[in-house]
């Protein structure tokens, strides 16, 4: 910190200006873990096998129909698509590329976090062409 100038009037309390040099640095811990997911069906496959946050999800989707990503709070083993309600289901509009970035804290799963895709929020149809995604997690 350096003093540039200090300014009194008359008998008033000085004012001090000061110049604060900040230098930004780059971290390479404590972010989100990226993961690309190719080819995504409705076999289920596994963000995480713990528990934790996921802070991104963001799919290209080829078909020319809407296609849904269902997210689990459960391992692999413990869905089946189509019977297994998902903790959450994000329609990705068709022929584009389209989901959510959170903030700084993603949405919470206590066991791990699994997702699939399908042709409706709930089913277990799989799109015929599979989506490519990229997600973040913690």
């Amino acid at each position: 910190t350096t003093e540039i100038y200090t300014l009194s009037l008359h008998d008033a309390l000085p004012i001090s200006v000061l110049n604060t040099l900040r230098t930004n640095t780059l971290a390479t811990t404590g972010g989100w873990t990226p993961l690309l997911v190719n080819n995504l069906l409705s076999t289920v496959n596994a963000i995480k096998t713990s528990a934790g946050q996921l802070g991104k999800l963001f799919c290209y989707n080829p078909n020319s129909s809407v296609a849904y990503v269902q997210v689990w709070n459960l391992t692999t083993g413990a869905v089946t698509i189509g019977s297994t309600t998902p903790t959450n289901s994000y329609g990705m509009a068709a022929s584009t590329a389209s989901g959510f970035i959170m903030p700084v804290n993603g949405d919470q799963y206590s066991t791990a976090i699994s997702i699939a895709a399908s042709t409706s929020p709930t089913n277990s149809t799989a799109p015929t062409t599979g989506l490519v995604c990229n997600a973040s997690y913690n």
